[in-house]
């Protein structure tokens, strides 16, 4: 099973509501997202180039922002 972001569409900006899909375009949550979307792309970038980032970017959508879809 793989987890985390890989990949994301669209501009957004710090605090926007975003929904999370699974690999088949089904949602199973939404959050409040801690980055800009190209923030987001550029540590996503940077992450899988150098295989570190800093912690303040580990957490796209903190767990008390985050709610599961119903399924």
């Amino acid at each position: 099973m793989v987890f985390g972001i890989q990949a994301q569409e669209g501009e957004f900006r710090r605090g926007d509501l975003v929904r999370c899909l699974d690999p088949g375009g089904r949602e199973i949550a939404r959050g409040l997202i801690n980055l800009d979307s190209h923030l987001l792309q550029h540590c996503r970038t940077q992450l899988a180039e150098e295989g570190d980032v800093a912690d303040d970017f580990r957490v796209a959508i903190h767990r008390d922002n985050l709610v599961r879809s119903q399924t």
